[in-house]
């Protein structure tokens, strides 16, 4: 295949896959508008916020339900490239593991700190909101249900019908995306430096069980158990300014200031440790060469097309009203 013909054909393909995720994008904001309308007419108001599980569920079901199964007809119209599946060892597995804690730590600083700077202080993370409650409906979303459709979607989806242009093309493609489909800037940094990592363990892989368990690890990790965490040791035992105060306070605020420092130390070397181990594996990163391979200087033109930038406008858009409106 010529030079030009690969670029007619990636601009093509490039243009589809932002369709189907601008698809995603849409429908679920469309249909929660709509629920939320029928919702205020039909019911009296507050009672939906008193049961908090039962609203989120209204938010997901038109992505779970209808988005994610509509995006993904327009999403195969893209073919897909033959691949060979390999093993992942155990070794590199938890490597590329713990490389994703500073990220997700990091990205996840640098997110809280943008916004509150650009929000005067006045936004809330959703990831906090959703979570506040904790039910059954809330854990189940965030440890199980978002890594599977994230993963089949932004992982194998993408990155099998983008890979044909170049592996470095398809790992930031997809975390790109990934990273713009949360919708706010809480989210965006941490959730687009993982997709790196998550994009890279597949493409090597092609397995979705890797990157699958590695979100599911990192989401139970960075979301559910610091709030489990928090919900059991308090706020007045966080707002503790050192081990004295806790030694004057009532029974069980000793175990549980113990607890939450044991906690922190435990992540603060855990970070530590995968910045060093990431700092090492991008000295060692080969990216192979891709069967179309996009020439340098035509990647972000190419990629740039009508689909993928209207996904991008909208993400951005909501992300901005959520900042400031919300």
């Amino acid at each position: 295949m010529d030079t030009q013909t690969t670029l007619l054909s990636a601009k093509r393909d490039f243009n589809r896959l932002g369709l189907s995720l601008l698809a995603m994008a849409l429908i679920p904001l469309l249909v929660q508008l709509v629920l939320a309308f029928v919702i205020a007419l039909l019911t009296p108001s507050g009672v939906l916020t008193e049961r908090a599980s039962i609203g989120t569920l209204l938010g997901l079901l038109p992505l779970y339900a209808v988005a994610y199964p509509a995006g993904l007809l327009i999403l195969r119209t893209v073919p897909a490239a033959p691949y060979t599946p390999a093993k992942l060892r155990a070794k590199d597995y938890w490597t590329l593991f713990l490389i994703c804690l500073p990220l997700l730590f990091g990205g996840s600083l640098i997110g809280n700190a943008l916004s509150a700077l650009l929000s005067g202080g006045r936004s809330t993370n959703p990831v906090d909101s959703m979570l506040s409650e904790l039910g059954w409906i809330e854990v189940l979303t965030t440890v199980v249900l978002a890594p599977l459709f994230e993963e089949f979607i932004f992982r194998k989806q993408l990155i099998d019908r983008s890979a044909r242009y170049g592996e470095g093309a398809a790992i930031v493609f997809s975390a790109l995306m990934f990273g713009l489909f949360h919708m706010n800037l809480y989210q965006f940094f941490y959730a687009f430096l993982l997709g790196l990592v998550f994009g890279y363990v597949y493409l090597r892989t092609r397995r979705l069980r890797y990157t699958v368990f590695m979100h599911m690890s990192i989401n139970a990790i960075g979301g559910v158990l610091p709030m489990l965490l928090l919900r059991y040791v308090g706020d007045d035992v966080l707002e503790m300014e050192d081990f004295s105060a806790a030694l004057s306070a009532p029974d069980g605020a000793v175990t549980k200031y113990l607890l939450m420092s044991a906690y922190s130390l435990l992540i603060f070397a855990l970070c530590i440790t995968g910045f060093v181990l990431l700092i090492a594996k991008c000295r060692r990163l080969v990216l192979l060469p891709a069967p179309d391979e996009l020439p340098r200087g035509t990647r972000l033109r190419t990629i740039c097309c009508a689909g993928v930038i209207s996904f991008t406008l909208v993400c951005v858009l909501v992300g901005i009203l959520y900042l400031f409106l919300l």
